[in-house]
């Protein structure tokens, strides 16, 4: 916990976020997610105005998934990673025993989700709007996910201190 009084002890944590470990190693991922920010926002506004071209919010979301695999599906094939064909009956197995694995398959929907809702929403509330909607869901999430170790990963440590909370 920071002594937000104590300018030695500010200064401090700030030295450690800044100069210390974090951004040394994990500091261009974080980057990079920034950047996956930005063509969220971007990808939103293009696909609202693919809407309106196509007719329809979703005609956007179906187009834009449809792109999405055909810019993926090269870098997949060129990875030189092998098509394992044993996989389908290990996945059968698991879904078989353990119903709680069918949240392997929820990804895709769930994009498919966020994009038509960024489709129609964003033109609505405005992009701004739409965003901190968004961020705000994810910020919550992502802290009960780190709190309970959500679908096979580590629990991680959480600490909020809502009375420094400060509100715009």
């Amino acid at each position: 916990m920071v002594d937000t009084d104590n300018p030695v002890s500010v200064q401090r944590n700030i030295s450690t976020l800044w100069g210390g470990s974090f951004f040394m190693t994990k500091g261009p991922y974080a980057l990079l997610a920034v950047v996956c920010g930005v063509g969220l926002v971007a990808q939103a506004g293009i696909n609202a105005r693919l809407g309106e071209i196509l007719g329809h919010p979703l005609r956007a979301a179906s187009a834009s998934f449809l792109t999405g695999i055909f810019v993926l599906i090269p870098p997949a094939v060129a990875s030189g990673a092998p098509l394992h064909t044993e996989a389908m009956p290990e996945i059968y197995r698991l879904l078989k025993h353990d119903k709680t694995e069918l949240l392997m398959f929820c990804g895709g929907p769930l994009g498919a989700f966020f994009v038509a809702s960024g489709v129609l929403l964003s033109p609505l509330i405005g992009f701004a709007m739409f965003f901190v909607a968004v961020v705000t869901g994810q910020l919550v999430m992502s802290l009960v996910y780190d709190k309970i170790g959500f679908y096979h990963t580590e629990k991680q440590s959480v600490c909020v201190e809502l009375s420094r909370v400060h509100y715009i």
